[in-house]
This record gives structure tokens, sequence and C-alpha cells, in this order.
């Protein structure tokens, strides 16, 4: 490490094939010139119900999912991307990956 250097962090989520799903887009500055000595890099995907539709928001994206029929939980999709959820689980499928453990925020007054 030379004190006279700018260091940064990023962070890369990738599939079993080694494509990357999720990625920080800017580098995050530590170690020298007075920045903090360690981070914590957190990428969060967040999935919204309201009524008919879906929205699974992350960080750097939006995606809106149209109600689909089937015969169990509630299912979304746009025909590239499908949301199933089950109560407060939710499964996200996108031609970048699979997103398990997705949190589903339901909008109030909906169900």
């Amino acid at each position: 490490m030379e004190p006279d250097r700018l260091y940064g962090a990023v962070a890369v989520i990738r599939d079993a094939r080694g494509r990357p799903l999720w990625e920080t887009r800017v580098p995050i500055r530590l170690l020298t010139m007075g920045n903090q000595k360690s981070v914590r890099l957190a990428l969060r995907l967040e999935i919204r119900l309201d009524g008919s539709t879906a929205t699974a928001v992350a960080p750097d994206s939006t995606v809106v999912l149209q109600r689909a029929d089937t015969p169990y939980g509630k299912k979304y999709s746009d025909g590239a991307t499908t949301l199933t959820a089950l109560g407060e689980a939710a499964y996200l499928e996108s031609q970048s990956g699979a997103y398990r453990d997705c949190k589903v925020s339901v909008a109030s007054g909906t169900r």
C-alpha cells in the first residue's frame, strides 16, 4: 500500500457461471488520504406488491411486473422476469439469474 495513492472497494455478486448479477457502480474510497479503514458493502433487492403489479427495486434499477394467473401464491411476470411470492417470501427469476430470500413489502391498503 502506498500512502499517496487512492484505493477503492467494489462488490460484485456472480451467478454459478461467473456472470455478474449485481454490482456497485462507484468504488468506495478507503485506506489512505484520511479515508476509512474498512467498509461494508450491501446489495439489496426489495419487492413491492401493489394489487395487479409487483415492483422489484434494486439500488440501480427497477422492474415492474404484471400479475399472472397461478394456482399457488402470487406470480408476476413481464416475459423476461418472473416473481413468485408466498407470504413475505419471494423468488425472483430473470435472464441474469435467480434471487432467493427477497423481502416482500405490501403497499398499505392492498392485499
